[in-house]
Parts: C-alpha cells; structure tokens; sequence
C-alpha cells in the first residue's frame, strides 16, 4: 500500500497522508541540502531562530500566543543530519479540526509554518541582534551537551573519524569555534542560501479534503529559487576503505570506558541485500539476544552496555559499549570474535528468528507513530527507495540464512575508537 501522495516542484516536495488514523494533524517541513563546512554552524542555528519570532510575531512570546491560539498547535524546529545531508526543520502539531470549532485550522496551521519558515522576525537584511545573541548562547550549550554526554560524545567522535575528509563526517551542530563569528548578517545569509539551494519537504499527516490546494499553497507560498533546478542526486552509501582497521584513544576525566567501533559495508537501504544486512546487524547487536550483549556483557561480564545499529543510508555499522578500562582488550577480542563468528555462519535458530521478530515488531511499531513513518518515507526519498513498513517486514520474512552471512561478509572494520580516563582505572562512576 501506498500512504503518502506526492507532488513535486522542482526541489520542492509535498507529501500528504490523508488519514483518520490519528486525533492529531501533523505537519512536518525538512529543509535539507548538503553538509559543507563552509556556514555549517550558522545553519544549524537557522531552526532555532525561527522561533524567535516572525515578521507579524516579534517575538517567542508573541508566536507561541499565536501558536497557542490556533487550539494549542505546538510548534517545534530543530537540526538533523542523515548521510550527507545537513536538515534543518520544523513541526506543526495540532488537533483535528472537525473536533474544533474553527474549520480552518489547518489553513491557519499551514499559514503560520509558512511565515515561520520565509519570513523570521529581521532587521533589514540581518536577524534581530537579541534573538541571534540568545540562540547563539543556547547553541552553545547544545554543542556542550554533546561534550557532556559521552555515550553520544564516543559516538559522534568514532563516526567523524571514520568518515574524516567527508561531508558525512561533519558535526550536524557545527562548531565551537565558530560561534564568535556568527552575525545576525551572516545569518540572514545563510537563511537565503538555504532556500536557495535546498529541497524542502512538506508532510502532512491527516485528512484532507483539498490536497491539491494545500499543495498549491505550498508550492506558491515557499521561496521559488529552487523551482526549476533538478533534485539533488540520491544518497550513496559510504564506500568501504581498504587497508587495516584505524585506532584512535581519547582521554578525559571519566571512569567508564567507551569503546566504540565502525564497521563500513558498502551497502545501503536501496540495496537489493539490504534487509540481510540489517538482519546481520541485528543478530550481531540489536537486541538483547544479540551476540554482542551475550557474549561481552552477560558471559564476560566486559560491558555496561553493548549494541551495533545499521545506519540505513550510509551503510555503516555502528558498535558501542561501555566498559571498564583496563578490560579494553579482552572486550575489543571478542567483539572482533562475533563478528567473525557471524561471518563464518555461527548463528542459532534462536538469534535468527529472535532477530527477524524483534525487526518486524520495529517496523510494527512505526504504524502507530505518524512522525516515525514521515521520517521512513522521507529517507526513502534520499535512497530513491518507495517502501512501505509493510514491505520491509515482507522483506525481511523472505531473507535467508545464507544471505545474512552473505551480507555480514561485507563488514570490515574501519575505526576503532577509545574514550577513557588519564588512570585508566575502573569503576562505574560519571560517563
């Protein structure tokens, strides 16, 4: 079955959903176009800036009276990267209208996203200097929330270096250092390069009586730049390097270990073997059965935590633990040990089926989750892959045991990444 119906402008893109599954209306707009260096913090700070306030809305204050008038509608912006592709975004919940007394809701819903996105309170050519002061202050707050934590902290600095010298490897918030340099000028620059050059992505979640006028307002209402030039190519998966494995240590003031290590496969979600793989990646470290937490958390008692997830569109395998320092061997040992044990076919009835159950009930879930099922749509559209969750559970109920080891032989290991602290003692204290 087919759930979203899409038209397309150019770089423009409206997907809609017109169910009555859910009491809520979801809008959700990406704006995405490829991570660079070069203004890279400056567009991670875009969404947020949206928030501060429109041309007709001043202030904060002053949206989310207006937000809260249109019967509690919340509004929400954010950052996001997926492989190469650097999304800024916004979202519009709202309850349906047919149980409000304003049958207009979601027009005012829509008006309201547009001005959000295209007209942000400014000064002439520049952003409000107070708003740019305080989201550059809260930015700054983001960047050491990622510092703070250090699960996501080793997670963020294993994939950089594994994908250094790429665009996939670039922090989705940027970059301290640049935060000085931030101008509201600048700013508003980049607010123009990002309408100019990105696709924008439109989803609606919910009935629709008028889809090809809520369309038509969307395609009149966002910034024409990009109306004649061609989508942005599809997404490739990151190519595996040859050579041996690379290994890097960190140190810094804490007592669990984070041992962190990147497979690179190749394949990606377009890849006619992919659910193999992701059933591979499954059996390996995405549950509880999994290889990984039996063998290094449960028999070896090595690890706090153990897991291995597939990014879908860069085909990289991400493993993560925590351990105690000194036990950073023997744990690096036998993780290399499952690996090899699943590419030599070393895989139970139990790990097999577990696996394609604990799968299908993932993409189960999504049913009931309308955003999750926006963001598996719109990363088919990045893979040029039109699937439903349906379809990969079909998928995965047809994968075989030989093609899983078949898929896992595409591992290799690229980066072997360490965070731990100057003692290296042991304990299970901060981080």
């Amino acid at each position: 079955m087919t759930r979203f119906q899409s038209w397309h402008d150019g770089r423009r893109h409206v997907h809609i959903w017109p169910t009555s599954q859910f009491h809520t209306r979801y809008l959700h707009v990406k704006c995405h176009h490829t991570l660079q260096r070069d203004g890279l913090t400056a567009t991670a700070i875009l969404p947020y800036l949206w928030l501060e306030g429109t041309t007709r809305y001043p202030d904060a204050a002053a949206l989310m009276r207006r937000a809260d008038a249109l019967y509690g509608t919340v509004l929400r912006s954010g950052i996001s990267k997926r492989a190469d592709q650097h999304i800024a975004e916004l979202y519009a919940l709202f309850p349906d209208p047919a149980h409000t007394r304003e049958p207009q809701l979601a027009q005012r819903v829509a008006e309201l996203a547009l001005e959000v996105l295209t007209s942000p309170a400014h000064e002439g050519n520049a952003f409000v200097p107070g708003h740019v002061h305080r989201q550059r202050t809260l930015h700054e707050r983001r960047l050491e929330s990622v510092y703070d934590d250090k699960m996501a902290y080793a997670f963020e600095r294993c994939a950089a270096l594994a994908l250094e010298g790429c665009p996939e490897g670039l922090p989705r918030l940027g970059f301290t250092d640049d935060l000085d340099s931030v101008t509201p000028e600048g700013l508003w620059q980049a607010q123009t390069r990002l309408f100019e050059d990105a696709d924008i992505h439109v989803y609606w979640i919910g009935p629709m009586e008028a889809a090809e006028r809520e369309v038509e307002r969307w395609f009149t209402g966002l910034p024409q730049g990009a109306v004649n030039a061609e989508t942005r190519r599809q997404v490739q998966p990151v190519p595996v390097r040859a050579g041996e494995a690379r290994s890097h240590e960190e140190t810094q003031p804490i007592h669990q270990g984070k041992l962190n290590v990147v497979l690179k496969t190749g394949i990606g979600m377009a890849d006619p073997t992919y659910p193999a793989l992701l059933m591979a990646t499954g059996i390996l470290g995405g549950f509880p059965h999994s290889k990984l937490f039996i063998n290094v958390r449960e028999k070896n008692s090595l690890a706090y935590y153990a897991s291995a997830r597939l990014d879908a569109l860069t085909g990289l395998i991400h493993v993560q633990t925590g351990i105690d320092p000194r036990n950073k061997d023997r744990a690096l040992e036998i993780i290399e040990a499952q690996i090899r044990a699943l590419q030599a076919g070393e895989i139970t009835d139990d790990e097999f089926e577990f696996t394609r159950k604990g799968l299908r009930h993932q993409y189960l879930q999504t049913l009931d989750q309308p955003l999750s099922l926006a963001d598996l749509h719109f990363s088919g559209q990045l893979a040029g892959v039109d699937k439903e969750p349906e379809d990969w559970i079909e998928a995965l109920d047809a994968v075989t045991r030989d093609e899983v080891v078949a898929a896992a032989a595409a591992m290799r290991v690229d980066t072997i990444y360490f965070l731990h602290g100057d003692a290296m003692e042991g304990g299970q204290g901060h981080g």
